[in-house]
């Protein structure tokens, strides 16, 4: 069932700066208005990549995002869920190379209401169609599960 609520354009474009050819940030959120009527960026889950050049730095700056996020999330103030996309720099174990990869958190702690929780999941479908995205998403509702999502990814646990 589809909630009938829609994206804003500032996704799209942030989306698609975030998985394009700019690669201009780190991770962003999205989050239901107030108004439930449309899908817009949370603005505190917004960071930008850093001018990282080297593997260890461009590693280390996604170690420092994901901290930060972590931090962010356990702050919120309010009680709605989030879409969170985050371009993850990480060592594959099997392969001892370097890569990176988009991957949706799906934030929603235990704490959200019924009503805010049945929004989120009736606009899953919704955020992932209108923006293309085909890549692995984590469902979690606490902070521990955020923080393991980068070494599930190096373990190749996450396709």
């Amino acid at each position: 069932m589809s909630s009938g609520v829609t994206i804003n354009d500032e996704c799209h474009s942030m989306y698609n700066d975030l998985k394009g050819g700019a690669k201009k940030y780190r991770y962003i959120g999205f989050v239901v208005a107030s108004d439930c009527k449309s899908i817009e960026v949370d603005h505190d889950l917004v960071r930008s990549k850093s001018g990282a050049k080297t593997n260890a730095e461009k590693l280390e700056d996604s170690d420092n995002a994901l901290k930060e996020l972590c931090e962010k999330l356990s702050s919120l103030s309010d009680s709605r869920p989030r879409w969170v996309f985050f371009d993850y720099e990480y060592t594959n174990l099997a392969t001892s190379s370097n890569s990176d990869k988009v991957a949706l958190i799906k934030w929603c702690p235990e704490h959200i209401n019924i009503k805010q929780r049945m929004l989120f999941s009736s606009s899953d479908n919704n955020v992932k169609q209108a923006l293309n995205y085909g890549g692995p998403t984590v469902m979690c509702d606490d902070i521990d599960e955020v923080k393991n999502i980068k070494a599930r990814l190096e373990k190749g646990e996450l396709k």
